[in-house]
């Protein structure tokens, strides 16, 4: 009896190797795939404003641009015809006034004290915003050696200064001689450049990067950073880096780290946070970065001040 040719050989074969090609697409891509993956998990955030978007008020020129010359030509003419009836109508009250039999005014009378209440005006912010700050990583070549592994507060204070600087992006030229320079100057003022403190990062932000009224502040609630990110000002905080939770950290995170908090959404924090080229816009739970907010203390990180860094004015 013949036997039957099968093609259930060939079926699996093929199969087989479209699961192979898969599988190398898949690590060949696979921080393409992480970084869709997380950006899903991580839900929509608000659309970036920058500072001249936030600092612009709306004027009537402003408004006016939109208008055609037809428009602004009526908007004109109705001025006009409204500026002729309102003469037209003191003119005629004039003429009233005129033909009246003078009287002896009446007296005043006597003026009564005022009293005025003074309300206070709850000061409102809004329920999210996302300020535009351009973002680098603490190791732009990915060269993570002593040096770039510490250059979270460079780089937090590089981010914060283009953001004055109304700057669109920070190459990774411009952003690794950037740290080297604040390496050097930290190196000359303060004869160290590693775990620098809030107080001593924000003198680096004034003396070398120019920002004169950029502070170390203590903190008393999560209040106090989310009021200045509303008024259009990112905040630099220190951490206990490992209370952070980032997964994209190397062995559960630094003992000491600085990011910037660039916005909020609800309980969701908006940072850029050097410590991972994954840190652009990446959210924290609210809870999680208040409780991981500490100063370097000496090293004792977790028992550290709660601080922020911030330009004033």
């Amino acid at each position: 009896m013949p036997i039957k040719k099968t093609k259930t050989p060939i079926i699996i074969l093929i199969i087989a190797g479209l699961i192979v090609i898969a599988a190398g697409g898949a690590y060949v891509f696979r921080g393409s795939l992480i970084d869709a993956y997380r950006s899903w998990q991580r839900g929509p955030i608000p659309e970036p404003v920058s500072r001249i978007e936030f600092e612009q008020p709306t004027s009537i020129d402003v408004l006016n641009e939109d208008k055609t010359d037809e428009q602004k030509s009526d908007d004109l003419t109705t001025n006009s015809e409204l500026d002729t009836n309102i003469s037209e109508i003191n003119s005629a009250k004039l003429d009233d006034a005129g033909d009246e039999e003078q009287t002896e005014p009446e007296p005043e009378p006597e003026p009564l004290e005022e009293v005025i209440e003074t309300k206070e005006t709850p000061t409102t912010r809004p329920s999210s915003i996302n300020l535009r700050v351009p973002f680098m990583i603490q190791a732009p070549t990915a060269n993570w050696d002593n040096l770039h592994g510490e250059a979270c507060e460079e780089a937090t204070a590089i981010m914060l200064a283009a953001y004055y600087t109304d700057e669109a992006k920070i190459t990774t030229s411009e952003a690794e001689e950037r740290i080297m320079d604040a390496v050097a100057w930290q190196d000359l003022a303060f004869g160290y450049y590693l775990d620098t403190t809030s107080e001593e990062t924000a003198r680096m932000i004034r003396e070398h990067f120019g920002l004169a009224s950029a502070e170390a502040i203590p903190i008393d609630s999560l209040d106090d950073i989310l009021s200045m990110v509303a008024a259009g000002k990112p905040v630099i905080v220190p951490a206990y880096g490992k209370a952070l939770g980032n997964q994209n950290f190397r062995n559960s995170g630094p003992l000491y780290h600085m990011l910037l908090i660039k916005g909020y959404d609800g309980d969701r924090i908006i940072t850029n946070d050097p410590g991972t080229r994954r840190g652009a816009d990446y959210v924290y739970d609210a809870d999680v970065l208040w409780n991981a907010i500490h100063d370097w203390n000496g090293g004792d990180v977790p028992h550290g001040e709660k601080m922020m860094i911030v330009v004033e004015n």
